[in-house]
């Protein structure tokens, strides 16, 4: 062998090395960064129709309007919307019949709506009993006249939207390092 072929192989075992490390590191904080961005999008959509939800919620038109504002919203936002009662019941759900939502346990302990109660805004990423699927949650109050908290809108989608974002982000790594 000779010493330049030598010196390639070794420049270029170092570059993939070097280039799988980087990928290693950096593809749990490319997921992490897209999960932010969603929830940045999804507290957007929250403040776009938290009014509407707060006004149903505080004047108590009923159930049957919340349901069909959770569902209009869902799908407008591509997402799963839940109203919750300051007290933990799930008032409407999109992903869940009216006459099903009885038999929904009570909210008020999820992580992103204590985190809503206390700061303002709540967020998490967790297993849905509901729905069997891993969801980004994102939580915020509803306040009704004279601003007084009468319960928390929240919205949710699948973590696989993140995995698709990371995804093409760690494709386009790949091929610029298979291009380099």
């Amino acid at each position: 062998k000779s010493f330049r072929t030598i010196l390639l192989v070794s420049f270029v075992s170092v570059a993939v090395l070097g280039f799988a490390a980087f990928m290693f590191l950096v593809s749990p904080r490319i997921k992490d960064a897209a999960v932010n961005q969603i929830s940045i999008e999804l507290s957007k959509q929250i403040s776009l129709v938290s009014e509407k939800f707060s006004d149903a919620v505080a004047s108590g038109k009923g159930l049957a309007l919340l349901q069909e504002r959770t569902k209009k919203a869902a799908e407008l936002s591509k997402s799963r919307v839940t109203v919750i009662a300051e007290n933990g019941v799930v008032l409407a759900d999109s992903a869940t019949p009216i006459l099903l939502l009885p038999e929904l346990e009570n909210h008020g302990k999820r992580s992103e709506v204590l985190a809503a109660r206390s700061s303002g805004f709540g967020r998490s990423v967790r297993h849905s009993t509901t729905t069997g699927k891993e969801l980004i949650y994102v939580a915020a109050p509803l306040v009704g006249p004279r601003g007084r908290r009468v319960g928390y809108l929240r919205f949710s989608v699948p973590t696989t939207y993140a995995s698709l974002i990371a995804g093409k982000i760690n494709k386009s790594m790949l091929a610029a390092m298979a291009f380099a």
